[in-house]
């Protein structure tokens, strides 16, 4: 059966929506304050787009004689080139890499001796060394002065080499695993199927499908909307009272050992918890539960007096666990490798011999993919080699990078995971194993600004999206050669489109410092690497035999994990959770996939299989409503300049 190329309508209202969204997105993130347009692996600006196309256009087209209603193929061929570009202007890449390129200048100072130890090992071409253009671009423009732009086009130009490198990976990529995780693995892929569901064609005389249609659904849109309006109205008119949906437990947690738990809150999003009920049991189980084993792993830890330093260069809350994570991801990594190894054998085969059936309808050739992928990472390792990072350093701290991406892409598109970050940095991972003494101080500074501009919040990161975007195009029978090349050129419509709006504006919003409501991208994330590295040039430290043993035991504990869940049919537990226990996102989320988790057990405990079935509607439902209103709430804070935000920032 052939498939239909993305037509030329589909493809232009594609690239209309992603300049329009990544045009407003660093203000409504960084100023406003508001739900991040795109934020996560399911973007409410997508959504929006997608509801209105499915909801509202494709009804009226439908009762224009003579008209063509958008068909589900251009609906899915549009929101998979809003999903693939939605992250640039944020924490996909501008969010992180405008501020840390210009913030050595502005917060070097002579008690942090940055002057000393920092800005001398950065080299001129990636950062913007002009005192004027940094104090304006965190404290606002003067009047009457025009922005700096040409102290930043050598810069810019400078990480779009990396960045461009680092695209063609993830493309390439993708199209490498794509057939053993959609065809061999099956995975579910639970974030394309609620846009399945949304753009499935009417029965013949109804303007609305099967899923718009059902009750349950409006029922559950309704009392999301009910809830969501009296909190935001709340934000504006504190006498009206608001719903609460987060219960902060640091209260009850303040005597020793338990303040060892640090930070944790019960919080309800809508949202995830639509997802969890389309998760398989185990995963959500996981999930919940290893995040809580963790916080019970930290209070014993208190109990006993052992020393627990937190993480300094890394997102994690504890320097042993974002170790034992490192080891896990390594482990899981290569567990990967190991199951696609026929896949593998399968691709190298088709390299050997040149085009054959094998590749005739992926997305791009297996060979044109392989040599992308290792001319993405010649690019990758000659920019870091140049920027001053020895080639075996670089070497490592890449293949630590690409078993971040693999595995965290893993669990988004089995486990559904929309929310995601690394617990580690790899070049603290290093450190600690090899004793920062081995390294030179500027190795380790390019290493750690190029992770937290590239490797660290990888909420919105390309490759999971691509994976996305290839299955569901399955689904509507869409030709993946020529989706690609769409989203291709959404994502260079985005790069342009995103830097300017990057940059402009913090001199004209007034300041990046006086952007309060996301201050930590201004003023908390942008110091943490050149803090970290100048604690290292005036205190290096040995390697760490503790730190490494906890790495080799997460290695250890997630294959032990793999092959109890492949041997043991007892064994209810998903090694997914493992992981990412100790991150900010599972502190986030772990309440709410603990609600959907319960909801799907006692739904499928007492109704079945025909009960799961029946209620759906009512958890997508959920989602529906929760990114519905967090999509109202963004347009009353662009003209407000409030922001309520129903997701984690």
């Amino acid at each position: 059966m052939s498939r239909a190329p993305v037509g030329l309508r589909a493809g232009l209202i594609g690239l209309a929506c992603v300049l329009v969204l990544c045009g407003i997105t660093p203000y409504n993130d960084n100023q406003i304050g508001a739900t991040f347009i795109a934020g996560n692996h399911f973007p409410i600006g997508a959504l929006l787009i997608l509801l209105l196309l499915s909801l509202v256009a494709g009804p009226l087209w439908r009762k224009l004689r003579g008209s063509r209603p958008p068909s589900a193929a251009e609906m899915v061929a549009v929101w998979s080139m809003i999903t693939v570009a939605s992250g640039i202007p944020s924490s996909g890449l501008m969010r992180y890499l405008v501020p840390h390129i210009i913030a050595p200048r502005y917060y070097a100072s002579p008690e942090n001796g940055w002057e000393r130890t920092v800005l001398p090992r950065l080299p001129k071409y990636l950062w913007v060394d002009d005192e004027a253009s940094a104090r304006w671009f965190f404290e606002g423009l003067p009047g009457g002065q025009a922005l700096p732009w040409g102290h930043w086009l050598t810069p810019m130009l400078a990480w779009t080499v990396f960045t461009l490198g680092m695209y063609v990976t993830f493309v390439s990529l993708s199209v490498l695993v794509r057939r053993q995780w959609v065809e061999y693995e099956r995975f579910t892929f639970p974030l394309v199927q609620l846009p399945v569901e949304m753009v499935a064609a009417p029965d013949p005389g109804r303007s609305l499908n099967a899923l718009y249609r059902n009750r349950l659904l409006w029922i559950a849109v309704l009392l999301i909307t009910v809830i969501r309006s009296l909190n935001g109205v709340h934000k504006f008119i504190p006498a009206v009272p608001e719903v609460p949906l987060n219960w902060p437990l640091n209260e009850m947690l303040r005597e020793r050992p338990w303040s060892y738990a640090a930070w944790m809150n019960a919080t309800i999003y809508p949202l995830v918890v639509g997802f969890s009920y389309l998760l398989s049991g185990e995963v959500c189980l996981s999930l919940w539960l290893f995040y809580l084993l963790y916080k019970l792993q930290c209070v014993l830890g208190g109990a006993l007096g052992l020393n627990m330093p937190g993480v300094t260069a890394g997102y994690g809350s504890y320097l042993f666990a974002a170790h034992e994570e490192a080891g896990a991801a390594v482990a899981l990594a290569f567990w990967c490798a190991y199951v696609a190894r026929g896949h593998l054998r399968r691709v190298w085969e088709s390299l050997a011999h040149g085009r054959s059936a094998q590749d005739a309808a992926e997305p791009l050739p297996y060979r044109l993919a392989a040599l992308g992928f290792l001319a993405g990472l010649a690019i990758m390792l000659l920019w870091l080699v140049q920027v001053g990072v020895s080639p075996l350093v670089a070497i490592l701290d890449l293949a630590l990078a690409l078993t971040v991406f693999l595995v965290l892409s893993w669990m988004v598109n089995q486990a559904g995971l929309l929310f995601l970050q690394p617990t580690f940095a790899g070049s603290e991972v290093l450190a600690n194993l090899f004793g920062s003494r081995v390294f030179t101080v500027r190795s380790l500074l390019m290493l750690s600004l190029t992770e937290h501009v590239y490797f660290m919040d990888l909420r919105e990161f390309l490759l999971p999206s691509l994976l996305n975007m290839h299955r569901i195009a399955d689904d509507v029978r869409l030709n993946r050669r020529s989706m690609l090349l769409w989203a291709g050129l959404a994502i260079v419509a985005s790069l342009g489109v995103s830097s300017w709006a990057a940059i402009r504006l913090p001199y004209y919003g007034g300041g990046g410092v006086t952007m309060t409501a996301n201050a930590w991208t201004y003023i908390y994330a942008p110091q943490i690497p050149f803090r970290w590295c100048a604690s290292l040039a005036a205190l290096p430290h040995p390697a760490s035999a503790k730190m490494a043993l906890h790495f080799v035991g997460g290695g250890l504990g997630m294959l032990g994990l793999l092959v109890l869940r492949t041997r043991a049919t007892w064994f209810a537990m998903h090694p997914i959770g493992f992981i990412i226990a100790s991150g900010y996102p599972m502190g986030c989320l772990w309440f709410s996939i603990f609600l959907g988790w319960l909801g799907k057990v006692v739904i499928t405990r007492y109704g079945g299989l025909s009960g799961y079935r029946a209620l759906k509607p009512l958890f997508l439902g959920l989602v529906i409503g929760d990114c519905l209103n967090g999509a109202a709430w963004i347009v009353v804070g662009l003209f407000t300049r409030v922001g309520y935000p129903i997701l984690p920032l």
